[in-house]
């Protein structure tokens, strides 16, 4: 496999284009959310390199499951399996317009709800989140123009998911909430 170096250093600096440009966004989001978890909102990051798209999505374990801490019962252990199946569920997590793009991998990571019960150095079970990634490969990645994110509302009745993405020629951020489902991409 030949590695086309131009093209992981131009995608490189725009990332980092990227990372400086949203910097006001993240502080305002950072100042919105009072800390780097918040109940209720999602982070979704979407990058597009010709025909490959990766999606990744972190969320507070309590807005996907109702708890933040290890399944211990029947109710819980339910509540995990269905997460993961409804994150599994990409045809209702993920429209694109503009270009036909086909799951290649979806990995789900629930892992800080079922392994042993993590406890900080006072005690407290810190907070925890679930994070999914996705790779699909799209016919033409240039024509992909929007994401919708979830059917009727967002996902797992998320407030809010702050969305950041990147394309080879341009990039942006946006929130989505109960109103605005689309990721616009052009």
């Amino acid at each position: 496999m030949k590695i086309d170096y131009v093209r992981v250093i131009r995608l490189l600096t725009k990332l980092a284009a990227v990372a400086s440009s949203l910097a006001s966004f993240q502080a305002f989001a950072e100042s919105e959310r009072h800390g780097a978890h918040i109940h209720g909102v999602a982070e979704l990051t979407l990058a597009l390199e010709d025909t490959k798209l990766e999606i990744s999505f972190i969320s507070p374990a309590i807005s996907v499951l109702g708890f933040e801490h290890r399944a211990s019962n029947s109710t819980q252990l339910r509540a995990v399996d269905d997460a993961r199946a409804k994150l599994r569920d990409t045809a209702s997590l993920f429209a694109f317009a503009g270009t036909t793009c086909t799951l290649q991998s979806a990995t789900v990571d629930m892992s800080s709800v079922q392994s042993p019960k993590h406890r900080s150095h006072d005690g407290v079970t810190p907070h925890t989140d679930i994070r999914a990634h996705y790779e699909y490969k799209c016919t033409d990645g240039e024509q992909l123009q929007s994401v919708r994110v979830g059917k009727a509302a967002l996902p797992f009745d998320l407030q809010k998911i702050n969305a950041i993405w990147v394309l080879e020629n341009a990039q942006g951020a946006t929130v989505l909430n109960a109103n605005k489902q689309f990721i616009q991409l052009n």
